[in-house]
């Protein structure tokens, strides 16, 4: 028995003494649409593996990216101006990103879904008011502290509610997710509502659909500044430290956060910002705790420092004696008065700026 083949058609040849049978195969086709069909499911598995891979930073420019997620309804620490994220976790985080040499790049997205967005590969990091409880640290490698924060208590002027104390039976309003949200659900006899953003419940508040709300200090002052008949009031119920999330196993990444954390309070960079964010009294209030340095060490726009140099010495009438080492830091002094000493002394004093480190 023989085969052969044809372009086009398949044909079974059957030899037989000095007679050749044909049968004859039906020729089979693909419709075009069966062809597109199959190049556009093609071309989706192969952008699902890219997105995958590019998420990985094994390809594309992720590797050159920083990643923060966030939930940007946690004014001052992350907010919207326009289409933009802005705040002082997202400053902070950008510090972070040019220290690496990398972009920074903001996804936004719900707060209870941040640590599920770290763990898959999402995200980079958590930067998002976020504190540290024995639960999230569970999933999760944690920063050095960079803030610390307040649960406060939330109600409508004139309110009957003043402390924690008259919260059994009363509805309250919580962001989903949050510490507060925690604090809240262990309170006996309170009726819980949970709200995806600080606004919302500051909106059900004024509403009237919860009685009083629990928020983080800094978000409530701020929001509450746009409702007039709502107000924060004194004393905290829990204090916390909020810190930066990085995906367990990432020892690398969590090394470099401390480390400009660390010198982000020693140079006078964090200072900035939380006067940026928070106000004077709130910078005095830190410098007063000593975790911060009073001046920032930029000095691009001050005058260089006034110390002889060996060729402005060596002008003066008289023997003198320059140390072995003598590395000048600053232009010559064209002139310097005759009333000098002829003999400068073997030692001088240096004064030197040193502050505090974190």
């Amino acid at each position: 028995m023989e085969f052969a083949g044809a372009v086009g058609r398949l044909g079974l040849v059957i030899r037989s003494g000095s007679r050749y049978n044909m049968v004859m195969v039906k020729q089979r086709t693909i419709s075009p649409g069966w062809m597109i069909g199959g190049l556009l499911f093609g071309l989706m598995i192969g952008w699902m593996l890219f997105d995958i891979l590019a998420r990985d930073g094994v390809v594309g420019e992720r590797a050159d990216v920083l990643v923060m997620g966030t939930n940007a309804g946690f004014k001052p620490f992350e907010y919207r101006e326009g289409d933009q994220v802005v705040g002082f976790d997202v400053d902070l985080a950008r510090q972070i990103a040019q220290a690496m040499g990398k972009e920074l790049r903001v996804e936004d997205m719900s707060f209870d879904g941040l640590l599920t967005a770290l763990d898959s590969g999402q995200v980079d990091m958590v930067v998002a008011g976020m504190s540290a409880t024995p639960e999230r640290a569970k999933n999760a490698l944690f920063s050095e502290a960079y803030y610390t924060a307040e649960q406060r208590l939330v109600v409508k002027k004139g309110s009957p509610i003043r402390n924690r104390y008259q919260l059994e039976g009363r509805r309250v309003g919580v962001q989903l997710g949050t510490t507060g949200d925690t604090l809240v659900g262990n309170l006996r006899g309170v009726k819980k509502s949970q709200f995806p953003t600080a606004p919302g419940v500051l909106q059900e508040l004024q509403a009237g659909g919860v009685e009083v709300a629990v928020l983080d200090d800094a978000p409530a002052a701020q929001y509450v500044a746009g409702f007039a008949d709502l107000e924060v009031l004194p004393g905290a119920l829990s204090s916390e430290q909020y810190v930066i999330a990085i995906k367990n196993g990432n020892q690398s990444l969590l090394e470099t956060v401390n480390r400009v954390l660390a010198e982000m309070k020693r140079d006078g960079r964090y200072l900035q910002l939380v006067r940026q964010y928070f106000g004077e009294a709130a910078a005095q209030k830190l410098l007063e705790s000593g975790e911060v340095t009073t001046q920032p060490t930029d000095t691009s726009n001050k005058p260089a420092a006034l110390v002889p140099t060996r060729q402005s010495l060596a002008r003066l009438p008289g023997p003198h004696k320059l140390p072995n080492l003598f590395i000048p830091i600053s232009p010559s002094i064209s002139s310097i008065p005759a009333q000098l000493p002829t003999t400068l002394p073997q030692q001088t004093a240096t004064r030197h700026l040193v502050g505090k480190g974190f």
